[in-house]
């Protein structure tokens, strides 16, 4: 006999993807000793379609809360006078320590801008050793002055100034200066 010739061509695989499921096995419930069985062809599950699940992007929701604007107090040191001995070195400082309202542009309507400052003297101490009071008057920068207060003055005595100046500033109590009659 002949052995026939059988022609083979390659034979291209295909892949497929499948997703298998398990069997689900049977659902019995016990409802008053009575046992109800469910087949698992009877009980089919839909699976939704790839195509008919929408995808539901958040938007970020900008929260447009404003801060609330405060109004607030800036202090500053103003140098008025300086004591100097007979070689130009510093013997007594006088200042002015100012605190003016600073109010924000949506309260500028209602409420008027104002100042008020405090007057105070800083007598040098006989023996310091600090730079600035080794060198002349006229060489000394305002800067320099006013971090030599600031270092120099208790905590409490500028606290105090601030008090002031708040009490002030920041009064509930209006102080009228135009009175209604005339002198």
């Amino acid at each position: 006999m002949a052995k026939k010739k059988i022609n083979k061509k390659p034979v291209k695989k295909v892949k497929s993807i499948k997703k298998v499921k398990p069997r689900k096995k049977a659902l019995k419930l016990n409802t008053k000793g009575s046992k109800i069985t469910f087949s698992t062809s009877a009980i089919s599950i839909r699976q939704p379609i790839s195509a008919s699940i929408l995808k539901i992007r958040e938007e970020k929701v900008m929260d447009l809360k404003r801060k609330k604007e405060k109004l607030f107090i800036r202090y500053t040191f103003h140098i008025e006078s300086l004591e100097v001995d007979e070689k130009n070195i510093l013997k007594e400082i006088s200042f002015e320590y100012k605190g003016v309202k600073i109010i924000p542009k949506s309260l500028k309507d209602s409420i008027s801008s104002q100042s008020y400052s405090v007057i105070g003297t800083h007598i040098v101490p006989v023996g310091s050793n600090h730079p600035i009071l080794l060198k002349d008057y006229t060489s000394i920068k305002r800067k320099e002055i006013i971090t030599y207060l600031s270092s120099q003055l208790r905590k409490d005595y500028i606290k105090g100034m601030r008090d002031v100046i708040n009490k002030e500033l920041l009064s509930e109590n209006k102080k009228i200066e135009k009175l209604p009659w005339k002198y």
